[in-house]
Parts: C-alpha cells; structure tokens; sequence
C-alpha cells in the first residue's frame, strides 16, 4: 500500500516537526555524524574564502577603496535628486514639444498656399513626377547578377529611359548608419514617405498631399541641428502617408507583409481626436451571414485598432434582443459597462468577435434604445468621478440594412444638443435603400459610409476619425499636444500575433515530418522477404513497428524524433533546450540596446538587407508627442451640374465650410533617451527609476518585460499587453499578514494615486524583488522618491534599497590637476589592453552627431579611448561638453521662458562636432581605472598559477561603480591540439557556443551577480555569493561564478563601491569538495548510503553526486526534506505573483457543442469522419502512393476540441524533405533518401505492418497525436513560491540541524538528515540518507496560472473591467457651434 504525494507530505511534515533537533537514535537507519559534515563544511568554506581572496585580490582592492583621498561616502537626498531630473527631463520633452509645433506651423501655411494639381497623379505613373518612396529606395532589380557596387545597380527613375536600371518610381540615395537611429541606415538630408499597401499614392488628395508636405523638410533638418537628441520626426497625412525624417528604406523583409498604417496608430488617434466614449452595435441577425458577416467583423475590429488607453467602449450585438458581446464586460444587475480600451479588453473583444453567430431578425429600437441609454448613464456617472471619458460620446451601428429613420429614439435621446455622434456602416453590395442610415449618420453629426468588399474595410473605417475631429480643427488656434503610452517602434500590433501563428506552423511542420519519417519507416526496405528468411536487419526494423503501440512511445517520437526515450533522457533533451534558448537570449542581449526590442529574424550578425555595415540594433521601446494639423481653410468650392432644361445643364460654383484635419505632425523619445537624463550610476546599485503616465501605466521600469520569451526563436515576439502594465503590476508588496494575488496595499495605492495625479512625495515600500527570469527573490525595504514631469502626463520615480541606497561612493581622479599628472601615465594609461569592458548602456562621452565620418565607434571601449585620448592631448583646454540637455530658449517678445510659448527664437545649433562628456563618471572611471590596475600585476600575487590550477579557477574579474569591468584569463588560449577544439564558426541559433564571460557580462553593477553580492553583504560581508547556471544538465564544460561586494565606509555608512569575482571549471569545484568530503570519521559523500548536496542561498543545487542535478531546483530532487527545512525556517517560502504573464490557452476554432445548432455542421461532421477513416485506410494500404506521395498530409481535421491543425499551412510543397530533415530533430533511425518516399505499393510490407498494427488489438493512434494542440498567448496571471535561506536560523543554533523523516514509507524505515552552513559563502551542505526510500514530494519553481477559486472566470473578468484611478486627459472639445 502506498501513498499519494499529497497525504505523504502532510505525513511527513507532522513527523520532521516533531524530530528536528531531537536526540535520540534512528531506527533502521545509517546515523549521519552532525560534526563530521559540519568540518566538511568548515574546511571547504574557510579553503575558498582565502583561496578566492587571493585570486581577486580582495584586500588590495578592499583598501585601495578605503585609502583612497578622493573617494568619500556621501549621503544623497532622494527627492532633491529625483526634482533636478525631472526638470532635465522636462526640459528634454520641451525641445521635442517645440520641435513638433514648428512642424505644425509650416503644414498649415504650405499647404494653405498649395496648388491643387487633380494631373500630378497621371504624371506619377507616367514617370513624368517623382518623390521618395520609402518602399521603392534602394531596390535591386530581379534576378541581381551582381557585378559593380551596389549603388550603380539599385533601379531610378533619374537614369537615361534606355538604362537597363531605370524604373519609374524608384530612387536611389546614399544612406549611413547612424547610431543614434538604431544604426538604421539613413540620409539626413532628406524625407522619405511610406504608402500603406492599401492607399493609391495616384490618387489626386494623396499625391498633392505628398507634394506640398515635401517642404518639410527644410524644417525637419533644422530642428535636427538645434537639438541633436531629436529622434524620428514625421508627418502622418489623412489621406494615409507618412512622411518621415531622415530617410529611410521602409524595413520588410520576404514573408513579412506590410501593415503599417500611421492613421491606426496611437500617436496619430490621440491627438486626430479627443477621447471618447463609445458604444458599437453590431447586427447579429439571420441576413448578416457569408460575406457581410465577415466584412462586418473586420469592420468592428478595425474601429477597436483605432482605439488607445484614454477611450472607453463597449460592444452591443442585437438580433431580436440587445446582448453585450462579452458576458464579462457588465455590472451585477447584467446591464452592460463600459471598459476601458486596453490591449487586455480589446483581445477580449476581438475574440468574441470572431466566435458571433447570427439568427432571428434585428431589433433596432431595442439596440439603440440600450446604446443610447448606456452613454447617458456614463455622463452621468463621469460627472460623480466614476468612470468613462467623459468627452467624445459616439455610436457605430454595423449592420446590412436600417428600415426606418427611428426618428423618436433620436428625439428622445439626442436633441437638441445631439452629444452623441452617430456612425453608420451598411454591409454588402446588394443594399439599395441607403437613406435611412444616412439620415441617422449625418442628422447627428456621424457620417455614413457603405462597405461593400474586405479590401476597403480599413479605409471606410478611417473616415470617422476626421469627422470626430472637427470641433477641434473649427477652435483653429488650439493644437492640443497629446503623448502616448510605450510601445515599440515596429510596422503593426498585428505583427506579434502573425509571428505567433509562424511559431505555431514551425512546431507543426516539425511534428508532421517525425510522422513523415514514421510512415517511410512502415516501408523500410530492410522488411523485403529474403531466401535465408528474416535477417538481423528485418528483426530490428519489425521491433521498431512494436514502438507504435505505446501511445507515450509515439508521442514522444513525435516531439522528439527519437525511440525509447526515457524520462532522464527527454529531461536532457528539454535542458539543452533551455540552455540553448539561455545563450541565445544572452547574445541577443548582449547585441540589442537597451529598451530595444529585437529585429524580425534576427542575425547576431546583424547583416541587414539595409545596412549591410551590421549596424541594426532593434526597434527601441518609445514614447511619442504629436499635435494636430489643420487645414486653415474655412470654406473650399465645388462644382455642382445642375439642369437649367431637358437639354442643358449649368455648372455651378458653390462655396462650403469645411473643417479638415490634414493630419498629425508627431515625433519620437526613445526610453533610453529619457534614462540618459537619470544616470543610473547616481542612484547606485539596486536602485532604479522608472515612470508613471496618467492612467497609471508605466512608462518603463526595470521589471517592464515586453517579450515574449522561453518559447522558441522568435524572441521578437511582443506580449499582447506590454504596453498597459500598471504601476501596482510591478511593485509587489510583501505582506507577512496576507498573501493573496492583486492585494490592496493602501500604501502603494496612495503613492499611485499620486503619482497619477503628478504630485511629489516620498514613500516607503517593502517589496518582493526577484531576480534571474523569476527564479530567485528577496525581501527588501524601499525609499520611493517622486515628482512630476511639467507639460506632460508622465511622474517620475527613484527608489532606492533602504539599507544601502541613500549613501553612495562618490569622488574621481580630476586629470588637468598637476598632482594627478605623471609622464607617460595619461588618462587612457589605466586602460591598456583590450581585456576591459564599459557598461554599453552609459554616457561617458559622445559626439550628439555621431553617425558621420571619424565619429562612429564599434564599441563604447574604443569611444572612450578616442576621448580619453583627447583628454590627453587637449589638458585643461579639454571642454567637457555642454550639459545633457540643451537650455529651453527664450520665447519672442516673452523674455524668459514659459510653458505658453508657442514659437522658440534664436535657439543656436549645436554643431557637427559637438559632444558631451558626463565629467563626474568619467573622472569616477579614470580612478576606478588607476584602483583595479593592480588586476593585472601577476606580481602581486603569490604563488598564483598552482592556486589557479588547484581550484580550477578559470578567470577572475572586478566590476565598479563607475560600470567598468576587467578581467584576467587563468587559462592558455585555445589550441587546435586541444581536445574538444573548434575552430571559430558563425553563429549558429540551433547549436550556439558558450559566449565568452567579457561578452556577456560588461553591465557592471546591472549584472545579476553584482546586485546579489551588495545584496548579500549584509548578510555575511565575510563571503563570496556563489551560482551555476539553472540550465546546466550534463552540459560540460561549465562555470561556477562567485562574487563578494567590495563597500566602502563603515557601520550604516557606508556603500557599494566594487565587486569581484571568479569564474571556476565546475568539474574542477566540484572534486575539491568531494576530497574535502570523502572518508571523515567512516563518513563520505562517495558512499552510496548517504547524498550530499551543496545548496545556494535559493535552493539550486551547486554540487550534487548526480551530476544532472546540478543547477536544478532542490525541491524537484526532494522536496520532502525541503519541506522539513522550510518548517524549521531554514528557508523562507516567499510568494511570487506575475501579472505580466502569458498563457497559452488554446487556439479553438469554435466550440465542439455548436455543432448542435444546425444540421448541416452536424452532416459535415460525419462527413469528415468518414473521410478521416478512409484516409486512415488507404494510408494503410499504402495506396496514396499510386497518384500522391503528399497525399499522406491532407488528413481532415480531428473531432477532438483539444487537437487543431492548420490546413492552409501545412502542404508539403512549401518544403523539401532535405529542408526538412536539416530542420527537425533527427535519429539514427529516420535517416530517410528521398527516393525512398516514393516506392511503390508493396504487399509484403503492408502484412508486416498490418500484423504489427493490430497485435495489441487497435490500430496506431496516429493521426490525433500528429496535431499540435495550437496555442496563443494571451495574458493571464501566475504565482510561484520563492525559496530564501536565513542563515540567522543556524547561526543562532551554533551547531548543524539535524532531522529525521519518519513514516514516510511502507517500511517504516526512517531517514536522517543533516544541515550546516557552509561559511564564508551563500551555501549549505546537506546530507541526507538514502537507504530508506522515502516517498518525496516534487516542489518546482516554475510559475502556474493563478487560481483563483470556482468563481475564478468572473475574478479575471473583474480584473479586465475595474480600472484603479486615473487622470483624464487635459484637452477635451467635443462641441463646436459651428458643427453640424
């Protein structure tokens, strides 16, 4: 008899409670000597402590930090330091506010003087007009043969008409990269403009429009020469171009296709119009099926990607009754709400969009009834502070046809005033009365628009966005600035969910083939009959057939392509999974700038089809600031024909008032561009700012994680809510009294209320901070400081570590002083050599334009030198550059500045040799320098290379707290008569190398290791923090890292100034602990009837007998005694929410019980199951092969609602077996020809198989399994328990923890067990026995969906729908007089 995991632990954990500490001697069991591992413990500690300290020379560096007369630890006050930031930052989003407003002034004065040309778009085609088009730039004819340079050959329309390169339309310029725009190649002389894929650049309005804003460009340039920091300036046209400055070539590549549309993105919504309130209604009756059903849907959806964070909706189907689209989206007494339009609710919507089934017949007096009804209560409650825009009201009724006018409800609800704007989109070609829906849309001041195909769904939908305009464009003088939420700067929000479905196609094909080879092996030639009867050959491959029964046998082939995997092997399989995902995502890392999102199918090599110079760093995360731009026209003619008899008609000129928006002039601010004015040198190490807009969104924080990660290559992949986490999603307060998901702390809410409502304040948090992807975590007590950000909706915030954070090590070598100055020991002397690194994320020294000639660098080492260099040369004649922003100018005939100045003057421009050096880092980095030179001094050591080699010591390094970083290699380098050599390669994703440490490690005190070791310090500033890699299986070789944190100062004043490290060879590490554990007292970890494990501060195995257990969690090798010591508080249990998280749920196409609604899917349904049996059959027989080898591929889909599979996708013509067989996993056994897929039917075969089929009486369950169940993403919460040790528990009991696991098998044996702390480190030793075979239970660290209870649906639909405080925006105009 046994026991579940569950009932065991419970039995477990009553009987450890009662035996820890408790002297009295086991019954059946092997006693474990408690002194014995104690002096194991011992020796081994005290060995690496002075061993580690002399192999990074701790105390040299120790006291050069504490000697040294220009250092000194200052106290730093949080808020005054967080004020001057925000006015920097402030001064920053001025230039840019300025810089736009400029843009906007000369849009409406050229386009107001522009001659309208109704012939320029004939001469476009003809080749007799020409302009940039960003899709057409730099283009290689078909069929490139190469030959000259590349240049000569890209196709132009400025080449004689007989050169075999000319081509109407195209252009040819030279393009740079250029660090400062991602190293996207560009020309900063000039525009370039991007046509979406469904706009006519032909069309007369399009191309006039392209004309006239041509002379932006004069502006664009000089706003660039005044301020250096301005990133991508553009202008988004309402006819549906975008001209954007400098110029570019429009990013795609093969299979990507264009959706970018300037119109649907948030920048261009926001400020085309002010927030609104928003009710659609969406015909669901029987006439809207087939064609107008679809056109429909997309029509809805469309309207939703115009929608931002500042607008609310809902959605309101109507047949014969009114219903809310979303069940979820209601209050309790079932009547439907507005939400706010997040990515989260907006995914909602659009799934159950595409789930809507139509029947009976609309009832409009009811659905506009409740629409109506609806936004009144919403006024209302928004003028009690409740929720709603409270601006903007409008309805958009989607539906094939309006009977009657329904005048009363209009009456009723609308009028006088007519607050409500009324929207009409009537679906299909066959409707002939159109006046109803007209009179709806333009009686209240809507407008109609008919849809009659899919193509021009987008553009239809559009037209709203200018009329919704008007009474802003009718106020003329005001141009509200409006600022949006982050985002990255990619084509299109659509992009992630067409990667994801890439993603999703890639594991299908990669299934199919194992399947492929599966089938191919049912007529492996080695089964042919032979005259000496079956060969040893036949036998194996018949003993291959017998695999095909075992249903986890099949499963696992097909993930795997491999036979008789068992669970060791398939968990190595899954950790070199892991471990390759790991060094991918490092060199990604390592190669994308901060706050960057990585390219599509990205190359670490970084060739760009555009720049092919490698420079391309990512599209970077982003806020963005635009102003309205309006046609300054007050009335436009238009000629009416109008008959005068039955044989004459009169032309007629009549003038009409207009309101026009032309578009929206806007530009970009970098994320990184804002952390450059809050240097994170000043708030020290574990300290961190972030951002806050007037929703209560972060701008960006440190625990901001964008990316989809941990599911294949397309590390690209954004999360469908990345841009909406809220400040209360990051900050997770530790509460010792209640620990539940998304709890109310009053005082995080009162700090982001604040926040929001862009006051300044203090406060005082304590949090749970976790560390190494959701791994490892602490409690830490934080200071927030925070203050707003003037003329914008952001608030700043500092925070620093409570215990740490407000001293920092301050103080620098000032070089132009004669005492600092010594011959031939300049600047760059400290330097030397190319084994250094800088934080690649820091502003030491930059020229503000740095893409031109001389003054572009590979690295910021090689930056650094040339300044330091200058440095040198120049002396005390050296100019450190002006501060990191540029002064705000004075405003004409205002004197000085103030925020209503709406045209800067006599702003100088910067020159194209400028530059910008921060003095304090630099000089901090020069003395940093001078202290870690010793590094590199073998003679300061003794006896150094027999340490290295005792230990194993690979390679030793420093990092400061000026962000360098130097290393020395304790190793020879590599030799082609080394074992295991390989020779240098290209970067292969599938098989990547171990990175060298410099390559992976250059981010100084940002380096999870640096955080941990000042973490650390207060728990022993005696030790070093050791760590393997979580991935680590039996990968060899591998390194242990050990840091120790280097303070300066004394009692609680003090601060982090250094930390050094080794890396040591583990196979090296872990033999020295065995010697130090072998044979003591009769006693050894090599015996078999005791387990040693040596444990980190978070319970990862450092060093275990089993080598796979290395860098596992302890909890999933024995969580039972993991249990016991959580128990007796060796570790804390610490519970972890993440509310960035994404599930994947599964990708249903419906539910199966819909069937049952008609007869037809009920018909289909055995249709396809008589179908799938037939296919099952001739797949059989083998008779697929007599008219189609790829037949085999085509089956229908499975009945089963967890199974579903991709027709469209999966035909085999897209592919080569050869393709194929590189790109899937293989085995010996599946190495296939292609000529072999293709032999004819062969009855021998098809006995064998059948025979080997149907032994165990059922056929191969083969074609369910083939299916991936297809996933997307889709957020969701998840919780975790973190482990954290507390070593005061076993310091305070001044001797090893000793347990005994009773109970705990059917036996009745009992299991002894032994902790004690390894000194002077972050680890523990524990000895456990194992000649009882304890029940264990698995404890994982990996994160689970929150549940959270039977009523866990309607909690996740309340988190969707309750929005905490937030600020409307300022600007609202919703009325204008003159609007009608």
């Amino acid at each position: 008899m046994g026991c579940g995991y569950k009932a065991c632990s419970v039995i477990v954990l009553l009987v450890v409670a009662l035996s820890v500490g408790q002297n009295f001697p086991p019954k059946n069991s092997n006693p474990i000597d408690a002194e014995t591992v104690s002096r194991w413990g011992q020796k081994f500690g005290t060995d690496l402590w002075h061993s580690l300290s002399q192999a990074t020379r701790r105390e040299s560096i120790q006291q050069q930090y504490e000697t040294n007369p220009n250092l000194n630890v200052d106290e730093v006050d949080g808020f005054v330091l967080v004020r001057a930031m925000a006015a920097e930052v402030q001064i920053m989003m001025q230039h840019k506010i300025d810089a736009i407003k400029r843009i906007m002034e000369l849009a409406e004065n050229i386009a107001l003087d522009h001659k309208y040309d109704k012939e320029r778009g004939a001469r476009l085609a003809e080749g007799r007009y020409h302009y940039v088009n960003a899709k057409k730039l730099n283009v290689l004819p078909e069929g490139d043969a190469g030959g000259s340079g590349e240049f000569d050959r890209y196709l132009s329309q400025y080449r004689s008409p007989e050169d075999e390169y000319y081509a109407p339309g195209y252009s040819r310029l030279n393009l740079n990269a250029n660090p400062h725009f991602s190293g996207i190649p560009v020309n900063t002389s000039r525009s370039s403009v991007h046509v979406p894929t469904n706009v006519f650049d032909g069309e007369p309005k399009v191309i006039n429009a392209i004309d006239w804003s041509k002379k932006l460009d004069d502006t664009f340039r000089d706003n660039y020469e005044r301020d250096p920091s301005l990133s991508w300036q553009y202008f988004g046209s309402s006819t549906g171009f975008l001209r954007q400055y400098p110029a570019i070539k429009w990013l795609t590549y093969e299979d990507d296709p264009d959706m970018y549309d300037a119109r649907m993105r948030d920048w261009y919504i926001k400020s085309a119009a002010s927030s609104k309130d928003l009710v659609i209604l969406l015909d669901t009756s029987g006439s809207m099926t087939g064609l107008r059903k679809e056109i429909a849907k997309h029509v809805v959806l469309n309207i939703m990607e115009t929608l931002g964070e500042d607008d609310f909706l809902t959605i309101l189907t109507f047949s014969d009754e009114t219903r809310p689209l979303v069940p979820c989206f209601t209050d309790a007494d079932g009547e439907p709400e507005l939400v706010q339009a997040t990515t989260e609710n907006i995914a909602e919507f659009t799934e159950a969009v595409n789930n809507i089934e139509t029947e009976e017949i609309a009832n409009f007096t009811a659905a506009l009834t409740s629409a109506f009804s609806l936004l009144e209560k919403y006024s209302l409650k928004s003028r009690s502070g409740k929720l709603g825009a409270n601006c903007n009201r409008a309805i958009m009724l989607v539906t094939d046809g309006v009977p009657y006018k329904f005048q009363t409800i209009f009456q009723e609800f609308n009028e006088p005033e007519k607050k409500v704007r009324m929207f009409t989109y009537l679906i299909g070609r066959e409707i002939s009365d159109l006046e109803a829906a007209k009179w709806m849309a333009c009686t209240n001041k809507g407008y109609f628009t008919h849809v009659t195909t899919l193509a021009e769904v987008k553009e239809q939908v559009l037209k709203y966005i200018p009329v919704m305009a008007r009474p802003l464009v009718l106020l003329r003088e005001q141009h509200p600035v409006r600022w949006t939420g982050v985002y990255a700067d990619i084509e299109d929000p659509k992009t992630s969910r067409w990667l994801w479905n890439i993603r999703e196609r890639a594991r299908q094909k990669r299934r199919t083939e194992n399947y492929r080879k599966i089938i191919a092996m049912q007529r492996d030639k080695d089964l042919q009959p032979t005259e000496e009867g079956e060969s040893g050959q036949q036998i194996a491959a018949l003993e291959k057939l017998t695999r095909l029964h075992d249903k986890k046998q099949m499963e696992n082939f097909l993930t795997y392509g491999k036979w008789d995997l068992k669970d060791a092997d398939i968990e190595k399989l899954n950790k070199e999974e892991e471990r390759k995902e790991r060094l991918v995502r490092e060199i990604i890392d390592a190669k994308v700038e901060k706050w960057s999102i990585p390219p599509k199918q990205l190359s670490l090599a970084f060739r760009e089809a555009q720049g092919k110079d490698g420079s391309f760093k990512g599209y970077k995360l982003m806020t963005s600031v635009s102003i309205p731009v309006y046609n300054k026209k007050n009335h436009t003619n238009y000629t009416e024909s109008i008959r005068v008899s039955d044989k004459k008609k009169v032309d007629k000129v009549k003038k009409v008032r207009i309101a026009e928006l032309l578009g929206v002039a806007g530009t970009d601010v970098p994320i990184a561009q804002i952390e450059k004015l809050i240097p994170p040198y000043k708030l020290g190490v574990n300290g961190y700012s972030f951002a806050v807009n007037n929703n209560g969104y972060i701008l960006y924080h440190p625990d901001l994680r964008p990316m989809i990660s941990r599911y294949g290559t397309f590390q690209e992949i954004l999360k469908p809510n990345y841009n909406s986490v809220d400040l209360s999603e990051v900050e997770l307060v530790y509460n010792q009294r209640v620990d539940e998901p998304r709890l109310n702390d009053s005082t995080l809410y009162q700090m982001r209320r604040e926040m929001v409502d862009q006051k300044d304040g203090i406060s005082r948090l304590t949090v749970k901070v976790h560390m190494d992807d959701m791994k490892r975590v602490t409690i830490r007590e934080q200071d927030y400081f925070y203050h707003n950000i003037s003329n914008t909706p952001f608030t700043l915030g500092i925070v620093f570590p409570n215990k740490y954070g407000k001293y920092r090590v301050v103080g620098g070598l000032e070089v132009n002083d004669p005492q600092n100055r010594q011959p031939g020991n300049g600047p760059a002397a400290n330097l030397a050599g190319d084994r250094w690194k800088l934080h690649p994320d820091w502003v030491y020294c930059e020229y503000n334009y740095g893409g031109q000639s001389g003054k572009m660098f590979d690295n910021p080492e090689t930056n650094m030198v040339h300044f330091l260099n200058r440095l040198e040369e120049e002396k005390n004649q050296f100019d450190w550059g002006q501060s990191r922003v540029r002064p705000l100018p004075k405003c004409q005939g205002n004197g000085a500045y103030t925020p209503d100045c709406t045209k800067s003057a006599g702003i100088p421009t910067a020159g194209k040799d400028s530059h910008f050096c921060d003095k304090e880092l630099v000089q901090a980095l020069i003395l940093d320098a001078q202290i870690t030179k010793v590094f590199e001094e073998k003679t300061s050591r003794r006896d150094s290379d027999n340490l290295f080699n005792i230990f194993g010591i690979k390679l030793s390094f420093v990092a400061t707290r000026s962000g360098l970083t130097r290393w020395e290699e304790h190793k020879p380098p590599p030799s082609p008569n080394d074992p295991g050599y390989e020779e240098e390669t290209p970067y292969d994703p599938d098989n990547p190398k171990e990175p060298h440490f410099s390559e992976v490690n250059n981010e100084a005190t940002d380096e999870v290791w640096y955080k941990r070791a000042v973490e650390y310090h207060y728990n022993n500033p005696q030790s070093f923090v050791f760590s393997v890699p979580f991935d680590i299986g039996d990968k060899r070789p591998t390194q242990v890292t050990a840091t120790h944190a280097i303070f300066k100062g004394k009692g609680s004043r003090k601060a982090p100034a250094a930390v050094v490290g080794v890396q040591i060879d583990y196979e090296k590490f872990r033999d020295t602990f065995m010697l130090v554990a072998n044979k003591d007292n009769a006693l050894s970890c090599n015996d078999n009837t005791i387990e040693c494990y040596v444990l980190d501060n978070n319970g990862f195995v450092v060093i275990s007998e089993d080598k796979l257990n290395t860098g596992k969690f302890f909890g999933e090798i024995d969580g039972t005694v993991l249990n016991s010591l959580v128990q007796n508080n060796v570790f804390k249990k610490i519970k972890v929410y993440d509310y960035q998280a994404i599930c994947l749920e599964s990708a249903d196409d419906g539910s199966p019980a819909s069937m049952m609604l008609t007869p037809f899917r009920l018909l289909s349904s055995l249709f396809n199951w008589i179908i799938g049996h037939i296919a099952f059959t001739i797949i059989r027989l083998e008779l697929h092969h007599l008219w189609n080898p790829d037949w085999t591929y085509s089956f229908p889909q499975s009945n089963d609602p967890n199974v579903v599979f991709d027709g469209d996708y999966y035909a085999y013509d897209e592919y080569t077996p050869n393709e194929a067989a590189a790109e899937g996993p293989t085995s010996e056994d599946s190495s296939l020809e292609e000529e072999e897929l293709h032999d004819p039917y062969n009855s021998h075969d098809d006995e064998l198989v059948n025979e080997y089929m149907m032994k165990d009486g059922g056929p191969i369950p083969i074609l369910e399994m083939t299916y991936i169940n297809k996933t997307q993403p889709k957020p969701c919460d998840k919780e975790v328990y973190l482990y954290e040790l507390q070593e005061t528990v076993l310091e305070k009991m001044g001797r090893p923890l000793q347990g005994i696991l009773r109970n705990c098998h059917d036996s009745k044996c009992e299991r002894p067990f032994t902790v004690t702390l390894i000194p002077n480190t972050n680890l523990i030793l524990v000895a456990a026995d194992t000649t009882c075979p304890c029940y264990s239970a698995r404890i994982t660290v990996s994160p689970t969906k929150v549940d959270y209870g039977p009523v866990n649906e309607t909690m996740y639909c309340e988190k969707l729908k309750t929005n905490l405080y937030r600020k409307r925006p300022h600007h609202c105009v919703p009325y204008h007089a003159q609007v009608n």
